[in-house]
């Protein structure tokens, strides 16, 4: 799933305000096959289809836009550096939505949905028409 960031969105400024993330931490250096998928499938994309992340990009705007959900900023700074760290490991890779949608204008970070399907034409249309969103950011 390729998707082109425009750095106007307002969301993106979690993801940017995040710090660096240290390089320190890498762990393992990624091999040819973990940076293709990581380029075709997670980086976000500019406006000619090029990734634009590596790694340790994707980790920060991952983890800067995830860490928003603290509130006080200490123990956002603590869960950022931790959870960087777990993730330039890879110790802990978040699902495919989080990786895509993390720092985007509709982040939506879940996998999974449970939807009720009613029993009418118009109902059906409705169950229809929230499938084919939830699919179109990488839920299911």
């Amino acid at each position: 799933m390729s998707t082109t960031i425009d750095p106007n969105t307002q969301n993106n400024a979690a993801a940017q305000a995040a710090p660096a993330v240290e390089q320190k931490h890498e762990g393992q250096p990624l091999g040819l096959n973990a940076k293709r998928v990581i380029s075709k499938r997670y980086s976000l994309k500019d406006a000619q289809g090029r990734a634009i992340e590596e790694w340790p990009d994707i980790v920060r705007r991952v983890v800067g836009h995830v860490s928003f959900a603290e509130s006080d900023p200490q123990k956002r700074d603590e869960f950022y550096a931790a959870m960087s760290e777990v993730m330039l490991k890879r110790e802990f890779i978040p699902n495919t939505p989080c990786l895509v949608n993390a720092g985007k204008v509709n982040g939506q970070l879940a996998a999974c949905f449970v939807l009720k399907v009613p029993d009418s034409i118009s109902g059906i249309m409705e169950h229809a028409k929230a499938a084919a969103t939830i699919h179109q950011t990488g839920g299911g």
